[in-house]
């Protein structure tokens, strides 16, 4: 095996050990949810499978056969709590979820735009932009070897 492809595993084993066993486990979440009518939530998921929710992310990310069971897992509690953002009276506890949870999808966003001229005296203001560049290049470079 090449020295650079090993890996030195870290941390307990995982639950489950294919993407059926854990397709499973997701499975019994859902029945379970259904049961006690709980919101079907990541955070509960991780609880259900025993597992952090970064360590999830992880999951996903580092283990391509539990990838796309992951990712599909995610897509449908995103997908119900939409529902619920359309079908409740009450979602102010689905909005923060959403943005926070969710922040790649759903955010308040807001671009400033801010340019070095901003700042500048405006009697410099006419200096071209790869000019202060530079000048500003030199000044960290004299910082650096004082």
């Amino acid at each position: 095996m090449n020295k650079d492809k090993q890996t030195n595993p870290v941390g307990r084993p995982l639950k489950f050990k294919t993407p059926k066993e854990l397709q499973a486990k997701i499975d019994e979440y859902y029945i379970w949810a259904e049961k006690k009518k709980k919101p079907l939530t990541i955070g509960r998921l991780c609880v259900f499978l025993d597992v952090e929710r970064h360590h999830l992310w992880r999951i996903a990310k580092e283990k391509s056969e539990f990838s796309t069971t992951i990712k599909k897992t995610l897509r449908y509690i995103l997908a119900s709590k939409e529902e619920r953002l359309n079908t409740q009276g009450t979602v102010a506890g689905i909005i923060f979820d959403l943005k926070n949870n969710n922040a790649d999808i759903y955010r308040d966003k807001q671009e400033l735009e801010h340019t070095l001229k901003d700042y500048l005296h405006p009697e410099l203001k006419d200096i071209p932009n790869d000019v202060l560049k530079e000048i500003l290049s030199k000044i960290e470079k004299n910082k650096e070897n004082e």
